[in-house]
């Protein structure tokens, strides 16, 4: 199957470079403040002591030559041109932040803005779009890592077939060309899932561990969004750990992850205040009834933009293009439940993956449910590799083996034509 996965990373590939060329710069989420607070990194290795050192005057021009408020309906506030932030005014608002604040975690911003620091200053949406290359090399690596995930997960055809739906998710390749942190994080959880497989059936299972634990730890202090992945981590070391060990063994590792997992929230200031903050954060009061309303729209819109979204989630595939995504995730969904006791192996696989699943999901509603505000479906990325990975055994359970080939070749059409349609429906009116 190694043909097919090189052909699914040229599609990728091909994909991203052709979402570079269509969204115009900064009209990722949040690429002012990302590319702000590498700049100010920047400035910091290279001992600048210019007033402006996150460039935000820059950026803010840049902005505005680039059209960036004509998408969300704004205009420009009268008077002289902002040149930071904070700056008064509604269409600043939505920006609203500080560039140097202890916000943005220092292994990310830092390791960027070294790598800025290699070239002669240049224009800001240079040092944009290379932001963005680095976000595609890490989505290239995610590709790489979910595939071998999915080959000791599942078998060559699986695969093959996550392979390919990754490669063909209509949002996917837009969030992996954003400059963020987020492919770095989604690289993370494709890594935690092939070494929580490879803890399950390899012999080296104390290495497989290590590694997760890494990468859980790695993410959550690069970004916020992947503080969800330590409970993962955790409880994969619970199931590693009855499984593999004795009753003692097993104590004696949980008590040394339960301990890892506090001095790593005490002592890394990106894990620390995000959750200091959340867990200070104050209820919308709300009755029952608004809650159970109020969640329903909430899930709506987290699958919807899962699926697909552009911009600052200002433009969104039609209805129509969502039932049809809908549509098959519920078959998949009832093809999961249907499967779910075919063999041990499958059952070991969908709970592993529904738990990564449902780990995030907890984590976002957490976040965003009970303060009222609304998460981005990439928020799931993370663990996208086993999402897909239940995507295609609920789908391929409909099917006699026999069919399965069929079955994976349908899939992947599928994605393929809503992609193809979001691109002409959606992204091309949009932005050209």
């Amino acid at each position: 199957m190694a043909p097919v996965l090189a052909v699914a990373i040229v599609v990728l590939l091909s994909r991203m470079t052709l979402a570079v060329l269509i969204v115009p710069p900064w009209q990722h989420p949040d690429e002012p403040i990302h590319v702000a607070a590498a700049e100010v990194w920047r400035s910091r290795i290279t001992g600048s002591d210019a007033q402006d050192r996150g460039r935000e005057a820059a950026i803010i021009d840049s902005m505005i030559r680039h059209g960036w408020w004509r998408h969300y309906g704004q205009a420009l506030p009268p008077g002289p041109q902002p040149t930071r932030f904070v700056s008064t005014g509604v269409v600043f608002s939505t920006i609203g932040l500080v560039p140097e604040s202890s916000s943005y975690a220092p292994p990310y911003y830092a390791t960027v803005g070294w790598l800025l620091s290699r070239g002669s200053r240049s224009t800001v949406e240079r040092d944009l779009y290379i932001m963005r290359v680095v976000s595609m090399l890490f989505a290239t690596g995610t590709l790489f890592v979910a595939f071998l995930g999915s080959r000791l997960a599942l078998d060559e055809l699986g695969a093959a077939t996550i392979a390919s739906l990754l490669a063909l998710h209509p949002q996917f390749a837009i969030v992996s060309t954003t400059a963020a942190p987020d492919a770095v994080v989604n690289f993370a959880g494709a890594l935690l899932w092939w070494q929580t497989i490879s803890a399950f059936r390899q012999p080296h299972y104390l290495r497989s561990l290590t590694i997760l634990w890494f990468a859980a730890i790695a993410a959550a202090a690069v970004d916020p969004m992947g503080i969800a992945l330590i409970p993962v981590a955790f409880i994969v070391t619970v199931a590693v750990s009855m499984k593999r060990l004795g009753g003692r063994a097993a104590a004696a590792m949980l008590s040394v992850a339960s301990v890892g997992i506090v001095v790593a929230t005490l002592a890394i200031p990106a894990i620390r205040d995000p959750m200091r903050i959340s867990m200070s954060a104050a209820l919308v009061p709300s009755s029952l009834a608004d809650d159970l309303q109020y969640a329903g729209r909430f899930t709506a819109f987290l699958f919807a933009s899962w699926w697909y979204s552009l911009g600052w989630v200002r433009y969104v595939a039609p209805q129509w293009w969502v039932a049809c995504a809908a549509a098959i995730t519920v078959i998949a969904v009832i093809g999961t439940v249907r499967g779910f006791a075919r063999s041990r192996d499958t059952r070991r696989v969908v709970m592993l993956a529904g738990m990564n699943l449902l780990c995030l999901f907890a984590a976002l509603a957490w976040v965003f449910l009970r303060v009222r505000v609304g998460a981005q479906g990439r928020y799931l990325f993370p663990v996208i590799a086993p999402t897909l990975t239940l995507m295609w055994l609920g789908t391929s359970a409909w099917l006699p083996a026999r069919l399965r080939h069929i079955g994976s070749i349908g899939l992947v059409a599928a994605f393929a034509v809503l992609d193809v349609i979001a691109l002409i429906v959606v992204a091309v009116p949009a932005y050209l």
